[in-house]
């Protein structure tokens, strides 16, 4: 059936693993930071401050939404 037809199946994750995630990183103490930013860090690298970054590639609308919502 081409309506199962699915080739980005194995990039999906459950939106409550990315909740998930983004609390323990939080929790951790690590700061989520948009690419502009995290430029600027690594340019004046601070010790012992740890970032990272989420990128959504091929982010439909319906998956990036609830992401930025999350991450903030």
């Amino acid at each position: 059936m081409l309506a199962d037809f699915s080739p980005n199946a194995i990039l999906q994750i459950e939106p409550a693993f990315l909740e998930y995630f983004i609390e323990r990183v939080r929790d951790l103490g690590i700061d989520i930071v948009s690419l502009d930013e995290a430029l600027e860090r690594l340019a004046t690298p601070k010790k012992g401050q740890s970032f990272i970054i989420l990128t959504f590639d091929d982010a439909y609308l319906k998956t990036s939404s609830p992401a930025r919502t999350r991450s903030r």
